[in-house]
């Protein structure tokens, strides 16, 4: 009798890929623009994940010295550097120091501090990390443009020692053939086998810029692209670097920059192209040799002011591309105009985004200046937590910001009609609300903003949304609070989520493509599968709309009638009671029962924090399904528009 055979092994479980470390926390002190801070250093925490950073600092308030320290600290060039040339000159301790905390990986940080080599931690871990950062400032896109006088741009330092340096040349990086070429000029007279190897070093650094050249601009005029359409760049490098022993150099560095505009070629681009264009250029070349040269893994990028050649038009496609193109980056983002940091804060994802400022202020005891740092929250997020502490006026203050910035972004996105005014910060929510409210993803569809949500944001503008109301005596009460941050809750979720959906839509229809006529429960569908583990709150609040919108036609298709006082509105609960009374309750109990059962997050004018967390993903299906009831063909409708 044979024996039985054993079992097969099992599979080995897959191999995953660590996580790259990201920052976690920078602490500074006793460096450049920061002084000793005691008991402990200035602290920027970007919380254990690692969070992209948007920091505003005006002028002189260490924004530019905190870019410097964390350059400084990843300097990985050949060079000592000795801290002392770089502490504060007016205070300084014995303590002083760069660290930054990274969210993984060994070692936990890396610091430079006070009679320690820099960096104090080295080795293959610290390289390997240091290459993958990228710094930019204003200063350095200068150097592809406004630094060179006549002629067309050459690049070639700039691309060699700054842009490219990490790029394989075939089998080292570009920066260290380089070195082996200036290495290889002989000393001295030279003799034929000097000279011969000084050009053989020089063929190699030629031939690898010749190989990943082309590359480079592909990917540059595609990012390019989405910044400044109908531009497009050409880098052409010399055919030949020899050695010349008359000049006791090499002839043939050279690497010019060629640009075409709506298919002319622009001579001398430095001296034609306004700054906008010029900084986009500046840009999409840098980020594409990030994007090459670090393939390998995402990086760290630090910006400090580099759209300051850019007026706030041309910072927005930016700001997307950052975000398409580099989504598993690190991004910090520093800034000293105070515009566009609150127009970059309303557009970013709060989730993935911290918000920071930087100012001077005064250091206890000393009278002494120094920079401050305040970790800022969102404008609702403010509001919540006065609510939450009873300071009702103060929430209201917030709230009121906040439905102000969310009317003024929607409007520019979407470039909606407004009345003319000859300053841009005389415009308000009355002059912004009405086309926001009517806005429609399709002509003459269905509006973005639900009728219920509609009249709950109208009956707020009474008593805390407008800014004559702050002054009425016990105004505004916790109920009123409760019920304007809830509907600014919806209508920021709601406005994001259709502005995620419409993207991703006409990137699959085409562009300009009409999105179907049930878009709100095509929204729905689309949050539910678009990823494996959807933000259930962005989801709940769109079958909510959703909900609304069909309970509104279902309403006006069966006449209801709807009662309230000059004190209230037609809430989303009387609308509900009268759409029970209208047949609603005898022919479809099994759907009012079930949303009787979500009513805590379906019919709730106002859902606390604790409402929205307790709801689950499978709760939110469930309410979705039953909306969508049984459906023929590919077409997705509510069944309350079909009931």
């Amino acid at each position: 009798m044979s024996e039985t055979p054993p079992p097969p092994p099992a599979p080995a479980p897959p191999v995953t890929s660590p996580s790259p470390s990201r920052i976690k926390k920078i602490s500074i002190s006793g460096y450049r623009a920061f002084p000793p801070y005691k008991p402990k250093s200035l602290e920027i925490d970007l919380g254990d994940t690692g969070t992209n950073l948007l920091l505003y600092g005006e002028n002189g308030s260490g924004k530019t010295s905190l870019f410097r320290a964390l350059r400084d600290l990843f300097d990985t060039s050949l060079e000592a550097r000795d801290y002392a040339t770089v502490r504060n000159i007016f205070h300084q301790d014995e303590d002083d120091a760069v660290v930054v905390a990274l969210t993984s990986g060994t070692p936990s940080e890396y610091r430079w501090e006070i009679d320690e080599p820099h960096p104090k931690t080295t080795g293959d871990s610290f390289h390997a990390f240091a290459r993958t950062c990228l710094f930019l400032e204003y200063r350095d896109l200068l150097q592809t443009n406004f630094v060179h006088r006549t002629g067309a741009p050459n690049l070639f330092d700039l691309l060699v020692k700054v842009v490219l340096p990490e790029l394989p040349a075939p089998t080292i990086p570009l920066k260290a053939a380089h070195q082996g070429m200036r290495k290889a000029i002989p000393s001295g007279e030279p003799t034929k086998i000097a000279i011969l190897q000084a050009n053989d070093s020089a063929e190699a650094l030629r031939k690898s810029l010749e190989d990943n050249l082309p590359e480079l601009v592909r990917e540059t005029n595609r990012l390019l692209s989405a910044l400044q359409p109908k531009t497009v760049i050409e880098l052409t490098a010399s055919t030949a670097i020899t050695y010349n022993k008359q000049q006791s150099d090499y002839d043939g560095q050279t690497i010019t920059l060629g640009v075409e505009l709506n298919g002319k070629t622009v001579p001398e681009p430095q001296h034609f192209l306004n700054e906008a264009r010029l900084t986009a250029i500046a840009l999409a070349i840098y980020l594409a040799a990030a994007r090459l040269t670090r393939s390998a893994r995402p990086g760290i990028m630090v910006l400090d002011d580099v759209l300051i050649g850019l007026d706030l038009s041309n910072r927005i496609p930016l700001l997307q591309l950052l975000q398409s193109e580099f989504a598993d980056w690190q991004i910090l983002l520093l800034t000293h105009d105070s515009t566009w940091y609150d127009m970059a804060a309303s557009i970013l994802d709060e989730g993935k985004w911290s918000f920071q400022r930087l100012h001077l202020g005064r250091e206890p005891g000393t009278g002494h200046e120094r920079p401050v740092h305040v970790n800022e929250k969102a404008y609702l997020e403010t509001a919540e937590g006065f609510l939450l502490h009873g300071d009702f006026p103060a929430a209201g203050v917030y709230l009121r910001s906040a439905f102000e910035a969310l009317l003024r972004d929607f409007s520019e996105e979407k470039r909606l009609h407004v009345p003319f005014k000859r300053e841009l910060r005389e415009l308000s929510s009355e002059d912004l609300w009405p086309g926001v409210k009517k806005w429609a993803p399709r002509n003459n569809g269905v509006s973005l903003i639900s009728p219920a949500l509609a009249d709950k944001i109208e009956f707020c503008r009474r008593f805390i949304l407008n800014p004559l109301c702050h002054d009425a005596h016990g105004r505004p009460s916790k109920t009123e609070t409760e019920l304007a941050l809830a509907a600014l809750k919806q209508l920021k979720t709601t406005i994001k989520a259709s502005t995620d959906w419409r993207r991703d839509w006409e990137q699959t229809h085409g562009k300009g493509a009409a999105p179907p006529s049930n878009w709100h429960m095509a929204l729905c569908e689309w949050l539910i599968k678009h990823n494996s583990a959807p933000p259930t709150l962005e989801i709940a609040m769109a079958v909510r709309t959703a909900f609304e919108v069909g309970l509104e036609n279902y309403n006006q298709r069966h006449r209801a009638a709807i009662t309230f006082t000059a004190d209230n509105y037609p809430n989303l609960q009387l609308r509900w009671d009268a759409a029970k009374s209208a047949n609603l309750n005898a022919n479809q109990p099994t759907f009012v029962a079930l949303v009787g059962g979500h009513a805590t997050w379906l019919l709730n004018e106002a859902p606390s924090h604790a409402d929205w967390v307790a709801v689950t993903t499978d709760n939110v299906k469930d309410a979705f399904n039953a909306l969508r009831g049984a459906t023929t063909g590919n077409a997705i409708s509510c069944v309350l528009s079909r009931w």
